[in-house]
């Protein structure tokens, strides 16, 4: 490697170090996140809650990366919640996901059932975790197209999340072991963490680190196990102006990204680098977000988004590469709360792809509703419940 390679780098992460991060982690996605929210008062009684989230994401996309595609659905999770204890909650309910034109009746109906202890900031969970956009990945480590087409996340989770702290940890099992239909187990790990050095009402200054490990083996089948390893280090700054006028924040974030494999793994590029910056204009009606991407080699096995990585990964076989991948996309994003419950969000994203000098964009329109039915005795029993 030479010296003004070294120093070019040395310099990027130097950048990523110093400059900033928001509180949601590059997008806010807050609307779209669902956490079980813990409530002392609520011992020995049980509730019922529907999760829901219609959507139509279209992406005009033509480059050999990753192809464009409309998805039009909606997902329906109702689940009954108890408190055990005042630190305790239990949930059990069904996850319904429709694509609209697929032949099925419904194209993935899945139970789920979460344990979730929590004292003061600290919290553990088994079963479905708080996964996809609860974890506040950047966009290269987390596709947010995963969210409308793979959202549910299994396995255990670790928190601790107050004002100064996000520490998030967890294992999403993906796929069992199974030697007789010769299928590889497949899990991924990682954690996401932040640290607000500086957490001023008229400023903030972060530093988030994440981190996360993708594996694919098992043992006595003649396929290939390898590991991914990859990640992001990074810096904010967020600038508060006020609530009141129509330029509400303005907040810089960027970010040293990497990944490594290792193990018996057919890919053009076995390690990778990148450069992630965003900056965001929050006002009152809408945000307006410039991001600016420059990869080379890098590659997520289509965990993160697809338009990062350096590889077209198609049934686990590469289909298409380019080494040096350079984006750069302005976003606006609208989210309207009609009620606490109730948010119509959409969103426009245009990007320009410099090394094939082509403009493209992806369009999206999401309806998230959660009603929430409380205040039953466990006494009562599931009856009553309305």
């Amino acid at each position: 490697m030479s010296y003004s390679t070294k120093r070019h780098k040395l310099w990027l992460i130097i950048v990523s170090l110093l400059l900033t991060f928001p509180v949601y982690a590059q997008l806010n996605n807050h609307v779209f996140e669902d956490r079980l929210a813990m409530d002392s008062s609520k011992s020995r009684q049980l509730f019922l809650g529907v999760n829901t989230l219609s959507f139509i994401r279209n992406t005009e996309y033509f480059n050999k990366i990753v192809k464009g595609e409309t998805l039009l659905g909606y997902q329906i999770s109702p689940y009954l919640s108890f408190y055990p204890s005042t630190n305790l909650r239990i949930d059990a309910g069904v996850f319904v996901r429709k694509d609209l034109g697929a032949p099925q009746f419904f194209t993935k109906v899945e139970p789920i059932f979460t344990i979730k202890y929590q004292q003061n900031f600290f919290a553990l969970l088994f079963g479905n975790i708080e996964g996809s956009l609860n974890h506040r990945l950047i966009e290269p480590l987390y596709d947010f197209e995963r969210v409308l087409l793979g959202r549910l996340e299994n396995g255990f989770q670790l928190q601790y999340i107050n004002e100064h702290i996000f520490l998030d940890t967890w294992l999403d099992w993906l796929a069992l072991f199974n030697k007789k239909d010769s299928l590889p187990e497949e899990f991924v790990s990682g954690m996401s963490f932040y640290y607000a050095f500086i957490n001023h009402p008229r400023f903030v200054l972060q530093l988030p680190t994440q981190f996360l490990l993708y594996h694919s083996g098992g043992q006595g089948l003649n396929f290939n196990i390898y590991n991914l390893f990859f990640g992001a280090i990074g810096g904010n700054f967020r600038f508060n102006i006020s609530p009141h006028n129509f330029l509400q924040e303005v907040s810089l974030e960027n970010y040293y990204v990497v990944n490594r494999y290792s193990g018996a793994v057919l890919r053009p590029f076995l390690k990778g680098e990148g450069f992630y910056s965003n900056l965001t204009f929050k006002t009152k009606r809408f945000n307006v977000i410039g991001s600016y991407w420059r990869g080379n080699g890098f590659s997520s096995e289509n965990l993160g988004g697809l338009l990062y990585q350096s590889v077209s990964i198609i049934d686990k076989q590469v289909n298409h590469s380019e080494q040096l991948r350079t984006l750069c996309i302005l976003r606006f994003l609208y989210d309207w709360p009609l009620t606490d419950e109730l948010t119509i969000s959409l969103r426009f994203e245009p990007y320009y792809d410099f090394n094939n000098s082509l403009f493209e964009h992806t369009e999206g329109f999401y309806i998230n509703y959660r009603p929430y039915f409380g205040g039953y005795s466990a006494r009562q029993g599931a009856k009553h419940l309305p």
